[in-house]
């Protein structure tokens, strides 16, 4: 049970660090990452239909 609750942990910290680096890319080029969020969304749908 310990080594489960570890696991989530880790993984909450991993999104919340994504989610920080994806919101200063959003603040200083919006575009930018609009665009790289459309890109990747697109290429995901394209690899898995």
């Amino acid at each position: 049970m310990y080594r489960i609750i570890s696991q989530i942990r880790r993984y909450i910290w991993l999104e919340s660090v994504v989610y920080i680096i994806f919101g200063l890319f959003f603040l200083f080029k919006p575009e930018t990452t609009i665009n790289i969020f459309i890109d990747v969304l697109a290429s995901f749908f394209a690899l898995f239909g």
